[in-house]
Order: structure tokens, then sequence, then C-alpha cells
């Protein structure tokens, strides 16, 4: 009996498997590199970039493994739906380009796994995925107007307006990491200057701590990272901060800072009931969370920023498959 579903979430650094039942129940998952050879998305290309055909061959055998594992055969798949990073077309399931996956220009991503799978296979935005799996499930669930920021490798994001998926005339709307915060700021993968992403993306925030510290500044960074810097994660600053680290507690503040701006655009624009960030660095709860909402009331018009709840997601790294999930199985409905 066709009854259950597969979600993928691709991601610059690994990618996400998961077999859900049709209300979105995860009930088998997995994880794969997106990469096979040493290094990741930024770090290239101080390595030959990986040919997309052989990442999707990886996962496609990933997923029959899972299958395989679990006892259950691909015949009772009725739909894979897969979240990868854009700009795309959901129609055609063809990736133009991404900055954090190499050589995936026009990439026939659904004609790719189709062929492998034989199973339907939809594909959309990566950050449209997590945040239709918030707005079906997770934080979201019951609001009709809902915004999603997704933090992680890159940023993206997501959009609800009267309970339906926006994603624009090309496929392109929710691209709220590749907005401009500070002109001439630093450069974007993307190729522009000053864009959310470059600012405030886990990576980035490392970079600018690590260049910090090699201008002499202190912190007990050095000591979690036992001096060496290249070992230094988002996560590392969220420990250190919640250990008082002075500088730590003022990357995440700067970083704050940088989303609140963002959102004071977005509650201008749009006026959302409620925005929620995802991806692993919403951890560092309000350490974090404080300096978004505080920047963003600041920046807002007085009746949408009245209005908002900022808030973190609910359904943590499973978002993204679960609303690729979800969005394989309503279609063209949403």
């Amino acid at each position: 009996m066709k009854n259950k579903l597969i979600g993928v979430d691709i991601g610059g650094t690994n990618i996400k498997i998961g077999i859900l039942t049709k209300d979105g129940k995860i009930i088998h998952k997995t994880s794969i590199p997106t990469y096979s050879i040493v290094g990741d998305a930024y770090m290239r290309p101080l390595h030959p970039p990986e040919k997309p055909q052989d990442i999707v061959k990886r996962l496609c055998d990933a997923v029959k493994n899972l299958c395989y594992k679990n006892k259950i055969k691909l015949s009772e798949i009725v739909k894979i739906g897969i979240g990868c990073p854009g700009p795309l077309n959901s129609k055609k399931g063809i990736i133009y380009s991404t900055p954090n996956l190499f050589g995936w220009e026009n990439f026939p991503l659904k004609k790719c796994i189709e062929r492998h799978l034989k199973i339907p296979t939809v594909v959309n935005n990566d950050a449209n995925s997590a945040t239709y799996g918030e707005y079906w499930l997770g934080a979201g669930k019951g609001y009709s107007t809902v915004v999603c920021f997704t933090l992680g490798t890159g940023i993206g994001g997501g959009i609800i307006l009267n309970g339906k998926l926006f994603k624009g005339i090309d496929d392109s709307a929710g691209h709220f990491g590749h907005t401009t915060i500070v002109p001439d700021g630093p450069k974007c993968g993307c190729g522009n200057k000053g864009c959310l992403e470059a600012l405030a993306s886990a990576p980035n925030m490392v970079k600018r701590a690590i260049s910090k510290i090699k201008n002499g500044t202190r912190t007990k960074l050095i000591v979690l990272s036992n001096g060496n810097l290249n070992t230094i994660t988002a996560k590392m600053i969220h420990i250190a901060a919640i250990q008082g680290d002075k500088f730590a507690k003022e990357l995440l503040a700067e970083t704050g800072r940088y989303l609140g701006i963002a959102v004071a655009n977005v509650l201008n624009i749009l006026n959302p009931e409620i925005v929620i960030f995802s991806g692993g660095m919403i951890e560092a709860g309000d350490l974090l969370f404080k300096h978004i909402r505080k920047e963003a009331m600041k920046r807002a018009l007085p009746q949408p920023a009245k209005r908002v709840k900022i808030v973190p997601a609910k359904l943590g790294n499973n978002a993204g498959i679960i609303g690729a999930a979800g969005l394989a199985l309503v279609g063209d409905n949403i």
C-alpha cells in the first residue's frame, strides 16, 4: 500500500532524509554528508567539487538503504519531497544555481532522482520546505500569515500568506539572506556585498570571531578550541556566551541586531502574525533572540511590531524533512 512519504533536506554540509507517514510523522531518518570528500562548501574551491550527479546517486542510495534497513518497499512510497537551496524552478525541478552547492547550475534534480528511484518527486526551495513544515506542524500551526528565517550554512526564508505558500513568479520569494543589510559590507557567496547571509549566517559569524581573535581579542573561544581557531563553531560561541564570555555575547548580540534589521523590513512589508527562526543557531536562545526582538521593535512600524510574535521553531532539524514531504503531498494545492 502506498502510504508513506520521503522527505529530503539538502544542505551545503549535510543531507537529511526521512521516511514519514501522510500526517507528517517521521518514522525513520538518516543523514549523509553533502560532499564525500574532505572539506565543506565554504572550503571550496580548495578541493575539486563533487559532481551533482554523484551527490544525487549517494542520496538515492541512502534512501534505498534506509528503506531496506527498516523493511519498507519503495513501492510503499507515494512521493518524494526535496528541499534544496535555490534559485530553482519548482515546477520543473531544476536547480538554476546556488551559492552553497558547487556545479549545480541548471541541474535537473527532479529528473535525476526519478530516474534512480522511479518515484514521483517534488522539488522546492529548502527554506520554503522548512517554512511549510513549521506552518503545518510546528510553531506556525494555527496562523495564516507566517514568515520563517532559516539559519544555517546560509540564510533562507519562506512566506505563508493567507494560508498559501508564496513562492513569487520565479520561485525566488523569501531569499531574506540575500537582502542588503550593510552597503559595501563583506562579500556574499551570491556576489553581492553586505547581504544578511554574509553577516549573520553561522559560518560568517565564526569568520568574524576568528578575524577579531587574530587581531588580539581575548576570549574563552581560544581555550574551547584548544588554540586551533579553525575548529571554532557557532555552537562553541554559544557555549562561551553561556559561560559568561563577553566577546561571545557581543558576537551573538551583533548577529541578533543584523537579523533584527531584516525582521523589521519584513514586518513593514508583509505584516505577518508570526516570524519563526529555525536552524542550529536558535539554540542560543535569549542570548540571540532578545537582540533580534529589540532591533526589530526599534525599526518596524508600530502596528506590525505590536502584533507580531518572534519565536524559535519547534520542529528543529526535522522542519525541512517534514515540510518537503508535506509539500510533495499537497502538490499544487498549496
